[in-house]
């Protein structure tokens, strides 16, 4: 069970972007239906109350699905109006975006950013905030 979320959809690569785009209906169904199977899931737990924030994901999830020539079928309709609250996170971004890095294989992403260059952003990406273990930000494009 995973969400990318904060980090935009055209960072990730296919196997990511369609995980994420099922795992949102999972998780807004267990919590929409009040299922057991994923119940006390970190993931599932974080979007907890921000069901409708969860629907402006996928949206942007399949965004990106269909600039990408895939196609789309399945509505989301298990959220509750009024839960626009953004999630906290579950871990650090700096920590969520090393995970990325390592799960698609793009260590020149990772290598640049610690020798202190400007790494080479994903294509489509025109800017990231990546955070460090002494919580400082710093703004990439």
């Amino acid at each position: 069970m995973r969400s990318w979320y904060p980090i935009e959809p055209n960072m990730l690569d296919d196997k990511r972007l369609l995980g994420e785009h099922v795992e949102l209906h999972t998780m807004a169904s267990v919590i929409y239906n009040k299922k057991k199977g994923y119940a006390n899931h970190p993931e599932t737990n974080r979007w907890r109350g921000h069901t409708e924030f969860m629907k402006y994901r996928h949206d942007a999830i399949v965004n990106e699905m269909k600039k990408r020539d895939f196609k789309h079928k399945s509505e989301f309709k298990y959220y509750k109006k009024g839960e626009k609250a953004e999630p906290k996170l579950i871990e650090p971004l700096h920590i969520m975006l090393n995970k990325l890095v390592i799960k698609q294989n793009n260590t020149s992403f990772v290598g640049d950013f610690l020798e202190g260059k400007t790494p080479r952003l994903p294509k489509d990406c025109k800017s990231l905030v990546i955070g460090d273990i002494q919580g400082r930000s710093y703004k990439v494009e």
